[in-house]
């Protein structure tokens, strides 16, 4: 009887112990959600990184500007500088707005 009780025991604790093996990575192609332990069969997409980037339309000019880039830095230290000049007296909202809008392409004659 003792030895039934401890083969029982053994194959109970084994099954137990016993968890499915399968992918648990949820962003692989092959993931399991049933699966407890990883066993490393994990599958995933493959892709190529570009070590450069283009950007060119149909005609093959280049569809970036960095010169717009520059332009809107220089535009925001122009709208900081307003701002701060605040402390010295009272700011016109609209100017701020039109800064902002790039009224007449000149911050309506805010940017220098």
């Amino acid at each position: 009887m003792i030895k039934k009780i401890f083969v029982f025991t053994v194959a109970a604790t084994l099954l137990m112990a016993c968890k499915k093996k399968d992918c648990t990575k949820a962003s692989a192609t092959n993931y399991n959600s049933k699966a407890k332990k990883d066993d490393g069969s994990c599958q995933f997409d493959s892709y190529t990184v570009p070590t450069t980037y283009v950007f060119k339309d149909a005609n093959g000019t280049s569809t970036v500007s960095y010169g717009g880039q520059t332009e809107r830095l220089m535009q925001l230290e122009e709208l900081v500088a307003k701002m701060k000049s605040g402390t010295e007296g009272v700011l016109s909202e609209q100017d701020l707005l039109d800064m902002f809008a790039n009224t007449g392409g000149n911050g309506s004659v805010n940017f220098f």
